[in-house]
């Protein structure tokens, strides 16, 4: 048992150091490999408490962090979700138990897969992060991966590839190694911009109203779209005729598409009585579009949540317009995506306050809707994550301070539309359905054998 506890607490290790503030991607199918073997033959139960204490050491040294937002609270977030990895292990080791012709290896790449879904979207405290696919954000060959399945889809190959090969022969076992360093470091070309566009991010902190100006009339290259952060400013632009004028100066003055956050406020009486909202003014200063953020923070004050996804026509072309969180989760980018976005622009708050780990976590994801969609990315942040991603994940661009500062860069605008796009975003939820019918069989087979036994009993 203490060679089990061992593996499991290994496992936990190696797995977290795939990601910020670590990045030894490489690691991360010998921390899934010492779960699996951890938890081979074991009884449900054992497998359980395994899966936990891999899930407790995986999180607790990756999302640490958090203890700087909620405080002693985190205790409490990391036992949550820590529960998830030890679901996935058990429901795998009762269905491989009740299934024995399933192969092992398949059963929990699919329930692995099918749970981590349920935890990034389904879940009440629906939260994304530290997905496994996420950790290959950003590598040439996996974003040629997440275009036809998304991070689901890596997150699957991943658990697939490493249970796999653990009780196999050793050539096997160095072969899978240095196909999997090949996958993640192998060189391949970069995207380059096609039909290229000039976007202008300007960084600074919502309400330094006068400084955004400034920076987004700066010299340089000429824009086509500035962009600015997250609750860029308070007030209502549609509401109040001096917010307007003064937002309308900035397009006007510049020549450029202007996407800017701020509150659509519809009751000033409610604490939500606001829509957290992106804006897109044409260069003569008329409102083109707006876009309500659909994925409101855990825990904050962040307005009424939207529902729509849709692009915005604007004289550059059709804008896939995000805020912020919209981006943890597939589902904003990619309907932006089906509606014809050639680009997704994003104004984005991620205050220096919450730290150097979170920015580096927070950028993974960014970049694998980058990958799934195909679209390039440019998001404008209050201090230190204004960044451009090329629709491989790779960061073209990248503010390295928190200090206001504008970044003018390059990026493509994409006219085709990915496999991902076209319906591969269905494979989680896809593996979602076929752990509940593993779970469904493999209880009714449990309940089958228990009755069968008592009616011996009985005779």
């Amino acid at each position: 048992m203490l060679r089990r506890i061992g593996l499991a607490f290994a496992g936990g290790l190696l797995a977290a150091a795939a990601f910020p503030p670590y990045h030894l991607t490489f690691a991360l199918p010998f921390g899934m490999a010492a779960l699996f073997r951890a938890v081979s033959d074991a009884s449900p139960k054992v497998t359980f408490y395994l899966g936990y204490l891999f899930g407790v050491v995986f999180f607790g040294a990756t999302l640490y962090w958090l203890s700087a937002i909620f405080g002693p609270a985190v205790i409490a977030l990391i036992g949550t979700i820590a529960a998830f990895p030890a679901i996935s292990v058990a429901i795998s080791a009762g269905v491989s138990r009740r299934l024995p012709a399933a192969p092992s290896w398949l059963v929990f790449a699919v329930v692995w897969t099918g749970v981590e879904y349920y935890r990034s979207e389904p879940f009440i405290l629906s939260f994304g992060w530290m997905g496994l696919g996420y950790a290959l954000a950003g590598s040439a060959i996996p974003a040629r991966i997440a275009s036809l399945v998304g991070s689901y889809g890596l997150s699957f190959m991943i658990a697939a590839g490493s249970a796999a090969v653990v009780k196999k022969r050793w050539p096997l076992v160095v072969a899978s190694f240095v196909g999997w360093m090949g996958l993640v470091y192998l060189p391949f070309p970069r995207t380059r911009p096609r039909d290229p566009m000039n976007v202008r991010l300007v960084q600074a902190p919502g309400g330094e109203t006068a400084t955004l100006e400034v920076l987004s009339k700066a010299d340089g290259l000429r824009p086509e779209v500035i962009v600015w952060p997250e609750y860029s400013f308070a007030g209502d632009p549609e509401r109040n005729a001096v917010r307007r004028d003064e937002m309308s100066s900035v397009a006007r003055d510049t020549g450029a598409v202007f996407v800017f956050g701020a509150e659509d406020q519809f009751d000033l009486t409610k604490r939500n009585g606001y829509f957290n909202t992106a804006y897109v003014m044409s260069p003569d200063g008329t409102l083109l579009g707006k876009h309500v953020k659909n994925h409101l923070v855990h825990f904050f004050a962040d307005g009424t949540k939207g529902t729509d996804a849709s692009a915005i026509a604007t004289p550059i072309g059709r804008l896939g317009i995000a805020i912020c969180f919209d981006l943890d989760y597939p589902d904003v980018a990619r309907r932006a995506a089906a509606d014809d976005a050639e680009v997704l622009l994003v104004p984005n708050m991620d205050p220096e306050s919450w730290g150097p780990v979170q920015h580096a976590q927070h950028r993974l994801t960014f970049q694998m809707r980058a990958n799934e969609t195909g679209l390039w990315l440019a998001r404008a942040d209050v201090a230190g994550g204004t960044s451009a991603v090329a629709p491989d994940g790779s960061e073209v661009a990248h503010v390295k301070s928190a200090d206001p500062t504008a970044l003018d860069v390059t990026v493509g605008r994409v006219h085709e539309k990915t496999w991902f796009v076209r319906g591969g975003w269905v494979f989680g939820q896809v593996c979602f359905g076929a752990t509940i019918a593993l779970f469904v069989i493999a209880l009714g087979s449990a309940v089958r054998e228990a009755w069968r036994r008592a009616s011996q009993r009985r005779a």
